[in-house]
């Protein structure tokens, strides 16, 4: 069950990428604890919330590794993720 949680730093930018924005929440944020974990659990409720709105067409299949699919994909789920959450916040106003 937990094998794609494991997956989420399979990209050699991805923990630098989430250091970084815990350190900025750390710096900004008044919570002097912050950690990669719990941020990244935080960052994932709002397209949790939103997964309805998710239009999953736009989604290529990732294809195999290091394919133009596979790099295509984790910013095709970034995009839909993004609209999915502005499409929700734009109902519910």
């Amino acid at each position: 069950m937990n094998a794609p949680c494991e997956q989420r730093n399979r990209n050699a930018e991805t923990p630098r990428l989430a250091v970084a924005l815990a350190r900025q929440l750390r710096a900004t944020s008044g919570q002097a604890d912050a950690a990669v974990p719990g941020m990244f659990h935080g960052r994932t409720g709002a397209p949790h919330a939103a997964r309805e709105y998710r239009d999953r067409s736009r989604v290529a299949p990732r294809g195999w590794w290091g394919s133009p699919t596979a790099r295509a994909f984790p910013v095709a789920l970034r995009t839909a993720s993004r609209e999915a959450v502005a499409g929700r916040v734009r109902r519910r106003s």
